[in-house]
């Protein structure tokens, strides 16, 4: 993994709060999501095409609304004004 290669000060243990945040299923759809396109670059999708509603549902949040909250606690904003500054 990339962390484990080069030099990083990501916490190697989940805090309390990062258990709680996806569950098994979601994550190993993100990591076979990231494996299966190594070759390509990840980035935001475009903003006019996608909803957060959207973005929720493929994540695991059955309601859009608990992911806004989650999203807004975690980094302050709204899920919805990230993708319109993109």
């Amino acid at each position: 993994m990339t962390l484990a290669t080069f030099p990083s000060n990501a916490l190697t243990e989940p805090t309390a709060v990062d258990r709680h945040d996806a569950s098994p299923a979601t994550l190993r759809r993100a990591v076979a999501f990231i494996d299966e396109h190594t070759r390509q670059d990840i980035t935001v999708a475009d903003p006019a095409l996608e909803t957060v509603t959207a973005v929720a549902l493929r994540w695991g949040f059955p309601s859009p609304s608990r992911f806004t909250a989650a999203y807004h606690r975690e980094y302050g904003v709204t899920p919805s004004l990230t993708l319109h500054r993109n």
